[in-house]
């Protein structure tokens, strides 16, 4: 099957794919639609189907065209979600956050790893960057792709918003050792991927809501 992928796609390293099978796995939805839709043109010139074969090639090209555009405006919206959110941090001029500026996070920002292929937000880790303010201005609905946050030893305070739900693909929740108070939102429990929660050493107050029972995934926990 790789070596068939090859013939199609000359410029795919066939040496690395030989010596490691599972790199095929990464290739993203616009490489295998770019094998399949050479293959398939390469067969309709066999047939002498020249014009159909000329169309499928303008279709494949317009739909990869439009996929690269999608994520990079995806990548820009997220880009935008944490500028805005850096913007409203009481420390916003914080020298370690100096690198996030533009719209590529996945070019140098601090604290932020992205998926290769999706070039996607996947982890934002800013443990000890000394950062004040509250977590009311960051837009969850433009990082649902995030799987793990990580903000401990901070000084964020305020509530904890109801909102991270929208963090749908979330995996890992770690924000101890801030200020944060009130009581641990039950849209938490939305979040069914979550296998792990640390909210403690807070000033979180009240009843752990039942829907925490709802995160059948989770491996590890602290909370208040």
């Amino acid at each position: 099957m790789m070596i068939d992928v090859y013939q199609y796609h000359p410029h795919l390293p066939l040496k690395d794919m030989r010596q490691n099978k599972y790199l095929i796995l990464s290739y993203t939805f616009s490489d295998w639609l770019y094998f399949y839709c050479v293959r398939i043109s390469k067969m309709l010139q066999k047939m002498k189907l020249l014009p159909i074969s000329c169309l499928l090639l303008f279709f494949c090209v317009l739909v990869m065209a439009i996929s690269v555009h999608a994520a990079t405006k995806f990548q820009v919206s997220e880009a935008d979600a944490l500028l805005k959110w850096k913007e409203s941090l009481d420390d916003h001029n914080n020298t370690l956050l100096s690198s996030w500026i533009g719209n590529n996070p996945c070019s140098s920002w601090e604290g932020i790893t992205c998926d290769n292929n999706s070039k996607s937000i996947y982890k934002v880790n800013l443990t000890n960057f000394g950062l004040k303010g509250t977590l009311q201005s960051l837009n969850s609905s433009s990082l649902p792709k995030i799987r793990s946050i990580v903000l401990r030893n901070n000084s964020l305070y305020g509530v904890v918003p109801h909102h991270i739900e929208e963090m749908s693909s979330l995996k890992i929740l770690d924000m101890p050792v801030n200020i944060l108070f009130g009581s641990i939102p039950p849209s938490i429990g939305n979040l069914v991927n979550l296998n792990s929660i640390l909210l403690n050493d807070n000033k979180l107050s009240g009843l752990i809501p039942p829907s925490i029972g709802n995160l059948v995934n989770l491996n590890i926990t602290y909370l208040p």
